[in-house]
């Protein structure tokens, strides 16, 4: 009899009959069938969507690596197209960038040429629907599945398969990524969405810093290119150009400057090791809060005998970086104010005694012409007075603008009403003859301030003169004074005819005479206010009016109590 022996558990068991031991067997086989199926379908639903999914992600990861490998963006795109194709085996792909509310196809691989630039709007079409919702679209057939509007020229004749998503940057969607399948070709699954989104995540990164590198090399370029023009300016200019930082540290110097000051390798040692003392400001705080206030700060200096101009400003905002110096030669232009100045003082001067022999003369003649009968005779006799006593007053403003540049002043406390008491009693007769009142206020307790009493007065009386020319008879003058904001206030107050508004701006040019209404009869020099504001502007003060047409004009003057510290310097 035949049997087979069993081992169970290590043990073996004893011969059984035969038909018990074909019975075992067949067990056995099913067992082993059953484990087999078991194997095949744990290996079906488990290892190979495993090994797919990593070999998607090998796929991906080698695209991605591609992609970053591109710096240019028309480099970028191609090679997203062409990486997106090969691993979904898609017919044809097309990239859509957003630009305002439009969207272009930017690339188009596998599809005809005419197809760049085409342009949807947001929410028509695949692409624009893609990036209004930045949801992923999948249409197995597009001509049956999608009936909004069309994305490219005959998609429904050619377009099978269709799986677009969105290119997602910064929580914004930047484009859309498009694979197309034609009608006879494959149709895309779900998995090939969850691929494409993958792919899309990583193009979007891709396409914004090739953007974003892009931009930065331009402006790099940009940059570059004007250093290299100011670079160039500054080294052919002959100006000497100086340039320091925050610590005071030159940072920079022309061929100019280094010539002019002898500079060898000082850069970056301190600004007064390197300079001499008199290039610097008098006052270099002072420079430092004119600069802060008013964004510059002019001064002279002298330099192997020559006189420069040196312009300060700072640069770098909003915090300061450091200042820039630019020095410009004045010597000649000095030595024509002077040869001017000169020639202006010789000339007034000249001119001032052959114009007293004509007064005198004139009223000589006039004593000899007291008995003529004809009217005309007195009239042209009046009219050569007049015109006499305009050049007069004519050069009389010359030499008095001449002196306030090159005189000193000369500075004592004076108490305001001293001010507007000698003012008036030189212009009470004035005013009395143009039947005019003139009145002035003051208070007893004003606080005295430095000023020269000479020049301020006559400043006034400019004022005041002015007012009483311009104002009708019967009309009125009040001149005040008053303190306010730590400085002495004056005002000259009329009720004549008032200044337009377009000509307010000139009065305190030179020689600039308006033309008011009604007063094509009032004279002058046309230097009065010029020289009212020379003064003011001499003593640190400032000098402005109101006018109104037809209602009078006021003049007001405010000049510190204080002296400053340091001079006021010639700032630009």
């Amino acid at each position: 009899m035949t049997g087979i022996v069993l081992f169970v558990a290590g043990q073996s068991l004893a011969f059984v009959n035969p038909a018990l031991q074909t019975f075992s067997l067949a067990v056995i086989i099913c067992a082993l069938a059953a484990l087999m199926m078991s194997f095949s379908l744990l290996r079906q639903e488990i290892f190979r969507p495993l090994a797919e999914r990593n070999s998607q992600v090998e796929t991906i990861r080698t695209v991605s690596g591609a992609i970053a490998g591109q710096m240019a963006i028309d480099d970028v795109l191609e090679q997203i197209a062409v990486q997106t194709s090969a691993l979904l085996s898609a017919d044809g792909v097309a990239i859509w960038l957003k630009d305002g509310a439009m969207l272009n196809v930017a690339t188009a691989y596998n599809l005809p040429a005419s197809y760049l630039a085409r342009q949807v709007a947001l929410g028509e079409g695949v692409a624009g629907t893609v990036v209004r919702s930045r949801q992923s679209i999948r249409l197995d057939d597009y001509a049956r599945e999608w009936r909004s509007g069309g994305d490219l020229p005959l998609e429904r004749e050619t377009y099978g398969s269709v799986v677009c998503t969105p290119l997602m940057f910064a929580h914004e969607a930047i484009g859309a990524l498009m694979v197309i399948a034609g009608r006879q070709g494959r149709a895309f699954e779900r998995e090939d969405v969850y691929t494409l989104e993958l792919l899309g995540a990583q193009a979007a990164v891709a396409i914004s810093h090739s953007r974003l590198f892009q931009e930065q090399r331009a402006l790099t370029q940009q940059v570059e290119s004007a250093r290299s023009q100011l670079e160039t300016v500054l080294t052919s200019t002959e100006s000497p150009v100086i340039a320091i930082d925050r610590r005071f540290r030159p940072i920079f110097a022309n061929p100019a400057a280094r010539t002019l000051f002898g500079l060898r390798d000082e850069i970056g040692a301190p600004i007064y090791r390197v300079l001499p003392p008199s290039a610097l400001p008098p006052n270099g705080f002072a420079a430092l809060r004119i600069i802060r206030r008013q964004r510059a700060y002019t001064y002279e200096i002298t330099q192997q005998d020559r006189i420069y101009s040196c312009h300060l400003a700072q640069f770098g905002r909003p915090r300061i970086a450091g200042w820039v110096a630019v020095l410009t030669d004045i010597t000649e232009l000095k030595e024509l104010d002077r040869l001017k100045t000169e020639m202006v003082r010789m000339t007034t001067h000249d001119l001032k005694n052959p114009l007293q022999g004509a007064l005198s003369n004139l009223e000589l003649l006039r004593d000899d012409l007291a008995d003529h009968a004809n009217p005309e005779v007195k009239q042209s006799l009046d009219t050569i007075e007049r015109q006499l006593d305009r050049m007069t007053r004519i050069i009389s403003g010359v030499l008095n603008m001449e002196r306030l540049k090159s005189e000193s002043q000369h500075v004592e406390l004076v108490h305001p009403a001293r001010i507007l008491d000698a003012a008036a009693a030189e212009m009470r007769d004035f005013a009395h003859e143009q039947q005019v009142e003139l009145a002035i206020e003051y208070a007893d307790e004003l606080t005295p301030f430095p000023c020269d009493p000479d020049q301020l007065t006559r400043a006034i009386i400019n004022l005041i003169e002015n007012a009483i020319k311009f104002t009708p008879h019967g009309g009125q003058v009040r001149a005040r004074a008053w303190e306010q904001n730590g400085a002495a206030q004056f005002s000259v107050q009329d009720t004549g005819v008032g200044i337009p508004n377009e000509t307010q701006p000139y009065v305190f040019d030179r020689f600039y005479r308006g033309k008011q209404r009604g007063m094509e009869h009032v004279s002058g020099s046309g230097l009065g206010l010029s020289l009212v504001k020379t003064v003011i502007e001499n003593h640190r003060g400032k000098v402005w009016l109101e006018s109104v047409v037809g209602r009078g004009t006021t003049f007001f003057v405010s000049i510190p109590l204080a002296i400053p510290t340091s001079p006021t310097p010639n700032t630009r």
